[in-house]
């Protein structure tokens, strides 16, 4: 074991040990199971991520290919804005009734 990873290691051992003393419980999640204790991540960070991609897409296609610039902050953040307002509200909703929760308001 490296340097690296055993400060890691005792690292993990320590967080856990506090975490234990303050009455926290650690539980773990199977891999491919996130997404059921997450499900905004499959239901709004998912479309809205690929909707600002798109944006990207067409951005570099007439722009940003040609200037060999990044894009502005500000227009990233438009990107976003624009995503976000993009996003149906039903879905986002729905996305949480798929995964077996029930929108609570």
């Amino acid at each position: 074991m490296n340097c690296g990873r055993r400060q890691l290691a005792v690292g993990k051992m320590f967080i856990k040990r506090q975490m234990r003393q303050r009455i926290v419980i650690i539980l773990h999640i199977p891999g491919g199971c996130t997404y059921l204790c997450q499900p905004l991540d499959v239901g709004v960070n998912r479309p809205l991520t690929r909707m600002v991609k798109a944006q990207w897409d067409d951005w570099m296609e007439t722009e940003g290919a040609s200037t060999l610039q990044k894009p502005s902050r500000k227009q990233i953040g438009e990107w976003v804005l624009k995503a976000w307002n993009d996003l149906d509200e039903q879905h986002v909703r729905n996305s949480r009734k798929k995964k077996g929760f029930k929108w609570v308001l």
